[in-house]
């Protein structure tokens, strides 16, 4: 009886704890944990009066956006004030231009490690629809989409190219992304047998320009879009290495920053590495693509070229230029890489009133995230000496300059000749 009353006293008393865990677990679960962020940037600004409006990303450690902060999470920054910016009450959107670069090599005829009767082309394209459906759906950005397929000719004879390059980029406008042209042009490339080789150097180049030029005569009054390219590749570039290696240097020049998200379509250098013979062996410290196309074969030399992808460049060209880099294995995660990138287009909208703004001044600003306490870069917002007015704007005065200066013109010749008719009738009397 002992016994039982004992046991009977340390089971209740397990029980009783395990519910004080339980309860405390699910009091915890109910608790708001603080956003873990990595970095906040002002990305672009526009001033109207004293009145300055911002575009802030907010990212975690892994480099993704970090969405629902509230407004009181954030704090500017300037002029030794602290000041607590508003979000625009008007539903305003912002503009965005993207650029799609899909490869169009030979390799991405191969399977789709996902689904083995896919190949990798088809699910890229999958993919880029989804992109788009979810694009045209996005209720705070005006999403316009140049859709660019690229590749070049290598050792053979390929009748499927798609050289891309300053003047011939132009040939691919920007859609919006409700066009029914983008579906169009993506069902007639998923038909293709694809056969050229991979250059990632001059479509990169030219779909930096072809954006920067997309901004215009943008007045200081309104935020400049906002600049994308999306590279969506299985290879890695095999045409001139001293180009490539200037590749990065060439993406990050210019005034006007174009955000570059790169994802490579297929295994990993090291998963590559291990599944193939390698004559010598590639050690971990060697993993290079150089080093695993000429001492590594999968059936016969050469053949393990098709799936090289060059991990290291899409994520330097990435990181340089503030965007992602991802690698999917299959289409279902390419599908997914690109809705992150789709996310990395929303920014945080401030607006606060900046102390001392006058035409022609300027003053340093940095913006803090309270919770953590993160703070960005000090940018110098510019205040303009005058309004930037539009072309119909700059038109229209000149007319009505022209109109008053005439009607001055006339009436001055109609005064001078009254004199004059006065005058000669005086020396007449």
């Amino acid at each position: 009886m002992k016994k039982d009353t004992i046991a009977l006293y340390s089971m209740t008393d397990f029980l009783i704890q395990k519910l004080k865990w339980t309860a405390i677990v699910a009091s915890l679960s109910l608790l708001p944990f603080p956003v873990i962020a990595n970095t906040v940037n002002i990305q672009r600004y526009s001033t109207e009066g004293d009145e300055v409006n911002l575009r802030v990303s907010v990212r975690n450690n892994d480099g993704l956006p970090i969405e629902g902060l509230k407004q009181n999470q954030f704090q500017i920054e300037t002029e030794g004030e602290i000041i607590q910016p508003n979000f625009p009450q008007e539903l305003t959107q912002d503009k965005a231009y993207v650029v799609i670069l899909l490869d169009m090599s030979g390799s991405m005829k191969n399977s789709d490690s996902g689904r083995r009767t896919q190949s990798k082309l088809s699910g890229a394209i999958d993919a880029i629809q989804k992109f788009i459906n979810n694009a045209s759906e996005e209720e705070d950005i005006d999403i316009k989409i140049s859709l660019v397929p690229f590749g070049y000719e290598g050792g053979a004879t390929c009748n499927h190219l798609y050289p891309v390059n300053k003047d011939s980029i132009g040939d691919n406008p920007f859609l919006d992304a409700s066009s029914s042209q983008l579906s169009s042009k993506l069902r007639s490339l998923k038909q293709v047998p694809v056969c050229a080789r991979t250059d990632l150097y001059t479509p990169l180049v030219a779909a930096k320009d072809y954006l920067q030029k997309q901004l215009g005569n943008t007045p200081s009054n309104q935020i400049k879009p906002k600049l994308v390219t999306i590279l969506l590749s299985d290879g890695y570039d095999n045409s001139d290495k001293p180009k490539v290696r200037e590749l990065v240097n060439e993406l990050k020049s210019g005034n006007i920053p174009v955000q570059i998200n790169t994802l490579g379509y297929g295994e990993s250098l090291r998963k590559l590495r291990n599944r193939a013979q390698c004559n010598p062996p590639v050690l971990n410290s060697e993993l290079t693509v150089q080093n695993v196309s000429e001492s590594c074969f999968l059936n016969k030399p050469g053949d393990i070229d098709q799936f090289i992808i060059d991990e290291y460049q899409l994520e330097k060209i990435a990181n340089s230029t503030g965007g992602i880099y991802k690698l999917s294995a299959n289409s279902t995660e390419v599908a997914k890489s690109l809705t992150e990138f789709l996310k990395n287009l929303r920014e945080y909208k401030l607006v606060y009133k900046q102390p001392g703004a006058e035409p022609g001044s300027q003053h340093k600003i940095s913006v803090r995230v309270t919770n953590p306490s993160i703070k960005s870069k000090t940018t110098k917002i510019e205040f303009p000496v005058f309004q930037k007015l539009s072309l119909p704007e700059r038109l229209g005065i000149l007319a009505a300059t022209s109109i008053v200066g005439f009607m001055g013109i006339n009436s001055f010749t109609n005064w001078s000749r009254q004199l004059k008719q006065q005058a000669d009738s005086n020396l007449d009397g």
